[in-house]
């Protein structure tokens, strides 16, 4: 058995969006109320451990007496607020312990704002929440049937819970999670000798680039709008109107929708159709936060890379689309392969194994002085990536993760 989720948008009535829109709000009140009751109460008992270990917070029950309008919406939400709230502060404590980790980034946890990501979720009790695919209907307590369109169907499905949310685009989705029964193929025997082995190298213009040379039919989506977008960024930021800021404000949200559906739907059709063709993919292991951090130009002067890629990182969604792949090739039988970070994809003839260590990034193609090949970056990566796996004999490999 294996937890899975099914995402599909909703279309509830004025009643059940106005119920919707009280929920948010109200698991957000309670959230924000236990944080801010739990900041307090540290600062003042801070140095008497023994009376903070034993401080009695209050529940969502105490809140609702406290605050009457709680009342309105389903109390297993709140419930749910109150653990999500456990869940942060139990991931902080972990990252705490991880001295590899630095303060800044340890994730104490925020209040949640009215205008960010609005969700709240609701757990299977006695049968409460159901879906029926006839019908296209969904229910749940309080809201009772809501509509739906979506033409996937799962038989008998075992629901454990409901996330309902609601994007800035104005638009809401529920998030079924439910259980499946999961095939256990087997695992793509590596010593094979008739194993369809693709190499890939990331490229930020062209997506990646594998083995032959060949590349995906890739537009860089947000840099088609990018112009559009500063624009109506400009325009949100000069209006005095507040109706006509909001309206600006929706139509960025669909704009930012629109790029973030279309990645995804690129990277989900191409992470399927490499899957299907091949038993092996070899890439790279990248650190993308490290790629994508923005450099002062003083230091892009004082360093060999002169390169600021930021904007062109995030938009290709390659941490996406790696662990599509991952999760695609284990439900086929199929393997992922991650080569070290260490190794020198680029910077090794896939011919002799030398080592060119003064290749820079703007360096995109270049010719070994050892065996006077010459070589395409990106394509001579991917060749040294897929040598890892078929002949084993790109350079010094330090290792490969799976």
């Amino acid at each position: 058995m294996k937890l899975k989720a099914l995402k599909i948008r909703i279309y509830p009535n004025v009643k059940q969006t106005t119920l919707l829109n009280k929920t948010f709000g109200c698991t957000r009140f309670v959230y924000n109320s236990m944080l801010s009751e739990r900041k307090k109460v540290y600062g003042e008992l801070k140095e008497l451990p023994r009376e903070l270990y034993e401080y009695k917070y209050k529940t969502e029950k105490q809140l609702k007496e406290e605050f009457p309008f709680l009342k309105e919406v389903d109390s297993i939400t709140l419930q749910q607020a109150r653990m999500n709230l456990g869940i942060a502060y139990e991931n902080f404590f972990r990252r705490c312990k991880d001295s590899r980790i630095p303060m800044s980034e340890k994730g104490f946890p925020k209040f949640k704002k009215k205008n960010a990501k609005n969700s709240f979720r609701t757990i299977m009790i006695n049968g409460n929440l159901k879906i029926d695919f006839d019908l296209k209907k969904i229910k749940a307590p309080k809201f009772g049937w809501i509509n739906f369109r979506d033409d996937r169907r799962i038989e008998d499905i075992k629901i454990h819970s409901m996330t309902f949310s609601r994007t800035s685009s104005l638009k809401y989705y529920v998030s079924i999670l439910y259980e499946d029964v999961v095939e256990n193929k087997p695992q793509v025997d590596l010593n094979r000798t008739d194993l369809k082995v693709k190499g890939l190298d990331m490229s930020l213009t062209n997506f990646f680039v594998d083995d032959e040379g060949n590349s995906p039919q890739y537009d860089r989506n947000y840099r088609t709008y990018e112009k559009k977008l500063s624009e109506l960024y400009i325009r949100i930021s000069t209006t005095k109107s507040k109706t006509l800021r909001n309206k600006l404000k929706l139509r960025l949200a669909r704009i930012h929708e629109h790029i973030s559906n279309k990645r995804k739907d690129f990277n989900e059709k191409l992470s399927t159709q490499l899957v299907k063709e091949n038993d092996v993919i070899v890439i790279e292991s990248l650190s993308l936060k490290d790629m994508a951090k923005f450099r002062k130009w003083e230091e892009r002067r004082n360093s060999k890379d002169k390169s600021n890629h930021g904007k062109s990182v995030h938009d290709l969604g390659w941490y996406y689309f790696v662990q599509r792949l991952k999760t695609k090739a284990q439900e086929q039988g199929k393997s992922v392969i991650e080569a070290s970070k260490w190794f020198a994809s680029s910077k090794t003839c896939n011919v002799c194994g030398y080592a060119n260590r003064d290749l820079t990034i703007e360096d995109r193609s270049w010719i070994c002085p050892h065996c006077g090949t010459e070589h395409n970056r990106d394509e001579n990566a991917a060749i040294n990536l897929k040598n890892l796996i078929t002949t084993g004999t790109a350079g010094s490999a330090d290792g490969i993760q799976s």
